[in-house]
């Protein structure tokens, strides 16, 4: 399909016009003293598109280093008269004459200086001619022929003149070039003939080449360490080249969008392009992008390609492309340069193009804008519960905009419904989510309308789905948050949910930001009215709340000043402006809480390997520049299935199989939901270096940065950092169940005799981490889970044992000794004697219950039986700590013989 024509190739490419000759006549060579090349042709249109002579020129250069009066100098082509007497006038060095062959107002006030001979014929013929610059004097000042017609006559005396055999294509010109050699242009009249472009200095970063309804359009991006002015450049496809403007100049970094229709490129952008095709000049006609297939060539004005992107069908092997074409893209999408390490990719081929496709940037075009704020309220769900957005729809005093991919909860729609009474209410939600509409969003949609708000559904518009979640209340207030509003992630009050982030920014100028994208998201959305016929309604139900959960983590006023920068996808959230930026940036931590994250973003179509995440990438590189990461991700069963292979238990084995073999310090986890009150963690949150947070409706995956409209808020705040990262560790544990402490003792409880106090029974489901020993109150030196101890005085002695396991859990249990005085010897045992307890002891000083109402209190119980007229024997009776419920009893540990009380009359059974 595609043969190039090649203006663009052949004629403005390749004809840096090496096929020029020089002609020559006998005579004196040397030019006049006073006079010589002062003045000379440096360019001329002889063939223009369209009417010959509103578009043929010469062009005349003071080329000197000092000034030139040209009065009395003429112009002509040896076949005529004069066409062109200059009046007395005094050029400056590099000041610009451009002859006009037709009709016009001559310009004689400041460089460009313009003149026109009037004609209604042209002067120079297609085929050949010569242009003949002669001085006051009549000598010759300068002198070009080229082509081969009968029009060319010989080349006046004296001198070696060019003669220029090849032609250029229509609309292309003559030009004389830096090194004084002759190429073919796009025309500059009256501009400085420009360098030829260097490589890459200007790059094809978007091409949106099957809009549906909106417009085809191109984006460049300066490439340069300078100002570029692209004067005379073009953009050219299989068919048709187009020239830039005068004023189209690049600073470094900037960029510039070509669109073919203004109008419908606003519609889909809310915004207008930089420059409309009809706005450049066109050099050949037909520039329009198939569908199928087709090239987009950056030429500078010499014709060399600068940059070139070549897609679908396309066969094009040359300058600036080599191997396959970028596979050709679904209608809607744009192809996007990809970005590395901050930089566009470049290496003039498919691969630098291997994050695309995305549906069309909707509202900032990849720009991203930050806002200052000092009235911040951050929440953590479910703490926050539905009361948070209540509280906020109650303060509403003119409207209330909302945008939010589901609305299914009956608090939320009551609330609305109530407060249309008052204020605006527009609500926009996804048309067609994944399951279709639940019937409970069906019935919050009547509620609202009927209530006099207006109801919009995203469908068939240009994002795959309309995922954010973000509330304006007045013009003046934000609510974004990771949320929709449902019954998990707006539950009632002390009731279960989702663990989500939100943050509400009391800010007029960040909320006008936002009007705009809903705005232009609202426009291309469709009444609920009219679209309910057309919609899924689904059969499932979003089940409510059941669980109850106890608010940990209250919202949080701010007024610390605060950077705030939107992020939107598909538009930003790819830039290193917004989320790559934020965690480019790290160097001390990262903490990642997210609801689903894809390692891989699928087989790449472009190159056959495996593209991984780009925010996993970062995550990545900054664990190698030293930082700390860690990933908490939900391990809802959807999100951790065998049968999957890029969910979240293989991004947790991926990021930590690579912290293994590199040393990274890279911490990646499913939450342990059984340990949690929530649901499920459904938040998309970020957290670097206490610094910074972003929250967002964004999924770690292609669609949702690439397809989806997503909103979130990168929040540059010491206070956020904080709030958030309490939530996250809350979120990291696994664990808030104590362990379950238990002393055994060994050895004869007397005075001077080493006992040993056993520790290493205590258990936990995670394992002790910590051991600590009190005796009679005082800190031991050992923290060891066994300790030996020799107590000096008889009495009633304290041993606690204090244990903590690896999530910070702590438990203690405590026994209390009776020590007495050690007999030089033995007495012998009677085993007529009867035994009664004479003393039973818990640890807390009670004495003189049975065994039965004891254990409820300690693990610990000491029967000391009298034996008449021999000794006291003292059994221990131990039991574990426990949590919560009975001890279970176990066998006497052992029997010691101590020193008879003569008071007791105890007898042994």
């Amino acid at each position: 399909m595609i043969g190039m024509k090649l203006f663009a190739i052949a004629a403005i490419a390749a004809l840096a016009l090496t096929a020029m000759m020089t002609c020559t006549s006998a005579g004196n060579a040397d030019k006049a003293p006073s006079q010589g090349n002062l003045l000379v042709i440096s360019e001329a249109l002889f063939d223009p598109v369209g009417t010959e002579t509103e578009g043929e020129f010469v062009e005349l250069v003071c080329a000197s280093n000092r000034s030139a009066s040209i009065g009395g100098w003429t112009l002509t082509d040896q076949d005529g008269p004069i066409e062109i007497t200059f009046p007395n006038m005094t050029l400056a060095p590099g000041e610009l004459v451009v002859v006009w062959t037709g009709a016009g107002t001559n310009q004689t006030s400041r460089s460009p200086y313009e003149f026109h001979i009037g004609r209604t014929t042209s002067v120079w013929n297609n085929p050949g001619d010569d242009v003949l610059l002669l001085n006051s004097t009549g000598n010759v000042s300068d002198y070009i022929c080229y082509g081969n017609g009968s029009a060319v006559d010989p080349c006046p005396a004296p001198g070696s003149w060019p003669n220029i055999s090849a032609l250029p294509k229509e609309g292309i010109s003559l030009a004389l070039k830096s090194d004084d050699a002759w190429g073919f242009s796009v025309p500059t009249p009256g501009a400085r003939n420009p360098e030829p472009a260097k490589i890459s200095s200007a790059l094809i970063t978007e091409v949106s080449y099957d809009p549906g309804k909106g417009s085809e359009y191109v984006k460049v991006v300066s490439n340069s360490t300078k100002p570029l002015n692209l004067y005379g450049w073009a953009i050219a496809d299989d068919s048709g080249v187009l020239a830039f403007p005068r004023n189209a100049t690049l600073s470094p970094g900037e960029a510039l969008t070509m669109a073919e229709n203004a109008t419908r490129f606003n519609i889909s952008f809310g915004r207008l392009p930089d420059i409309t095709w009809g706005n450049m000049t066109t050099i050949e006609a037909g520039f329009r992008l198939a569908n199928a297939g087709d090239e987009v060539f950056l030429l500078d004005p010499w014709g060399a390609k600068v940059d070139a992107y070549a897609y679908g069908d396309s066969n094009y092997q040359g300058e600036g492309w080599l191997g396959e074409p970028v596979p050709v893209l679904r209608p809607g999408k744009v192809s996007m340069r990809a970005i590395d390490c901050g930089k566009y990719a470049d290496t003039d081929s498919a691969r630098d193009w291997d994050k695309t496709p995305v549906s069309a940037p909707i509202f900032g075009n990849n720009t991203s804008v930050a806002f200052t704020a000092a009235n911040l309220t951050y929440y953590a769900f479910p703490d926050a519960g539905f009361q948070a957005v209540e509280s906020l729809i109650y303060e509403a005093r003119s409207s209330i905009s909302l945008n939010v991919y589901e609305l299914s909860s009956p608090l939320a729609a009551a609330a609305l419904a109530r407060a249309a009474g008052r204020v605006g209410i527009r609500v926009l939600s996804e048309g067609k989510p994944v399951s279709g509409l639940v019937g409970s969003s069906v019935e919050c949609f009547d509620a609202i309308t009927e209530a006099g708000g207006s109801v919009r559904l995203a469908i068939n518009d240009t994002f795959d789905y309309n995922h954010a979640k973000y509330m304006v209340i007045d013009n003046r207030t934000l609510f974004l948050s990771t949320e929709n509003w449902g019954a998990s992630g707006l539950p009632a009050a002390g009731m279960s949910g989702n663990r989500g982030w939100a943050v509400a920014v009391r800010d007029a100028n960040l909320s006008s930001y936002f009007m705009r994208v809903f705005e232009s998201d609202w426009n291309s959305s469709i009444p609920w009215n009219a679209s309910r016929g057309s919609v899924k309604i689904s059969s499932e139900e979003t089940p409510l709340m059941s669980k109850r959960a106890r608010p940990l983590f209250p919202p949080m006023n701010s007024t610390e000043s605060a950077r705030v920068t939107p992020v939107l996808a598909p538009d930003n959230a790819l830039s290193q402006e917004t989320i790559l930026g934020m965690l480019g940036g790290a160097r001390r931590m990262i903490m990642v809480e997210e609801f689903y994250v894809h390692a891989k973003w699928g087989s790449s179509a472009y190159g056959g390997a495996s593209e991984t995440n780009p925010f996993v990438d970062a995550l990545v590189a900054a664990a190698r520049r030293g930082c700390e990461v860690r990933v908490l991700l939900d391990s809802t069963y959807y999100n951790v299935e065998s049968g999957d292979k890029n969910d979240n238990d293989d991004a947790v084995r991926y990021l930590n199989t690579l912290a293994a073999l590199e040393g990274l310090k890279i911490q990646a986890k499913l939450v342990q939901l059984e340990a949690h009150d929530f649901v499920k963690i459904h938040a998309k949150g970020v957290i670097v270096d206490e610094s910074s947070v972003l929250v967002s409706s964004i999924n770690w995956n292609r669609n949702s940065v690439m397809d989806n409209r997503e909103a979130g808020l990168i929040v540059e705040s010491g206070e956020a950092a904080r709030y958030f990262a309490r939530v996250f560790e809350y979120d990291w544990r696994d664990d808030f169940s104590p362990p379950v402490p238990e002393i055994r003792v060994e050895g004869t409880p007397c005075v001077g005799t080493t006992i040993c106090f056993l520790g290493n029974g205590s258990r936990d489901d995670a394992g002790i981490r910590d051991y600590s020993w009190q005796i009679d109150g005082v800190n031991a030196s050992s923290k060891a889970p066994t300790i030996e101890w020799v107590f000096s005085t008889p009495g009633e002695h304290e041993v606690t044992l204090n244990v903590t396991d690896g999530w910070g859990n702590a438990n203690s249990t405590s026994i209390s000794l009776e020590l007495t005085n050690v007999t030089a010897e033995t007495p012998e045992m009677q085993t007529s004697a009867q035994s009664s307890p004479t003393t039973v002891s818990n640890g807390t000083g009670a004495s003189g219950v049975g065994a039965e109402g004891i254990w409820g209190a300690s693990p610990v119980l000491m029967y000391i039986l009298a034996l008449p007229g021999v000794a006291v024997l003292a059994f221990w009776l131990i039991g574990r700590g426990r949590k919560g419920g009975r001890g279970k009893d176990i066998p006497s540990r052992r029997s010691e013989p101590v020193e008879r009380d003569e008071s007791s009359s105890a007898e042994l059974e």
